[in-house]
C-alpha cells in the first residue's frame, strides 16, 4: 500500500526585503494574531486579515500564498517572542539562586508577554508540530544551553546529575504542563495555586535535598 503523502508545510511566498516590506508582513501578522485570539483558526481568513491589517489582499498575497503560510508564521513569530522574553527574563536573575531562578522562569511560561492565551491555545490545538520543526528545537536548544550551564556553575545548590539532562528534564517538564493547560484549562495560567505547584515541579526535581 503506498503512503499517505504528508502535506506540505505552508511557507511564505517571499520574504520581504525593504522596510515597507518588512513593515506590511508584521501588520499582517499582528492582524492575524488579533484574529486568532479572538475567532481561533476557524476565523481566518486572508481577506479579514488584510482588512484588519490596513493592506490591500494583493499586498498579502505579495508575501503569503495562504492563510496557513500566515499561520506558521504567527507560530514562528512566537517561538522567536518567547526566545527573547525567555532569555532577557533569565540574564536578569541569573545572578540569584538557582530557587529564585526556578520560580522567575516559571512565570515566564505563564506570562502573556508570550501572546494571548487564546492565540497561543489557538496555535498549539491547530498547528502541526512539524510546521515548527527547526525553529521550536532551535529555541529549546538555547534555553537548555542556559538552564544546563547554570546548573553546571551551581553544583551545591541542586542535587547531583548531569546538568545537561536535568535542563532537559526540568524544561520540558513545566512547559509540558503549561502546554496541556493551555489545550484544556487556560483558566489555570491565572491561577496562584498552579504557579505554585508548576514551581514545585520544577524545584522539587532540582532541589538537593530531594530522595
Amino acid at each position: 500500500m503506498a503512503r499517505a503523502k504528508k502535506d506540505p508545510v505552508p511557507r511564505p511566498r517571499k520574504l520581504p526585503t525593504t522596510a515597507h516590506g518588512r513593515s506590511i508582513v508584521e501588520a499582517i501578522l499582528v492582524a492575524a494574531e488579533a484574529i486568532l485570539t479572538s475567532e481561533g483558526v476557524a476565523g481566518l481568513n486572508t481577506k479579514a486579515i488584510a482588512k484588519k491589517a490596513g493592506v490591500s489582499v494583493g499586498s498579502l498575497y505579495q508575501y503569503f500564498p495562504n492563510k496557513q503560510a500566515i499561520v506558521r508564521g504567527v507560530a514562528e513569530r512566537l517561538e522567536r517572542r518567547g526566545d527573547e522574553v525567555g532569555t532577557a527574563t533569565f540574564e536578569s536573575v541569573a545572578s540569584l539562586p538557582v530557587r529564585d531562578v526556578t520560580r522567575a522562569m516559571v512565570k515566564v511560561f505563564l506570562s502573556t508577554d508570550l501572546g494571548e492565551r487564546d492565540m497561543r491555545r489557538a496555535l498549539l490545538r491547530d498547528v502541526p508540530a512539524r510546521w515548527l520543526e527547526g525553529t521550536s528545537e532551535a529555541v529549546d536548544a538555547g534555553a537548555q544551553a542556559r538552564i544546563a550551564a547554570l546548573l553546571a556553575s551551581r553544583p551545591d545548590e541542586v542535587r547531583p546529575a548531569p546538568s545537561e539532562l536535568q535542563a532537559f528534564v526540568v524544561y520540558h517538564a513545566v512547559e509540558a504542563v503549561v502546554e496541556a493547560a493551555l489545550r484544556s484549562a487556560p483558566e489555570l495560567l491565572d491561577d496562584a495555586v498552579f504557579a505554585e505547584e508548576l514551581f514545585r515541579l520544577g524545584w522539587g526535581y532540582l532541589r538537593p535535598d530531594r530522595e
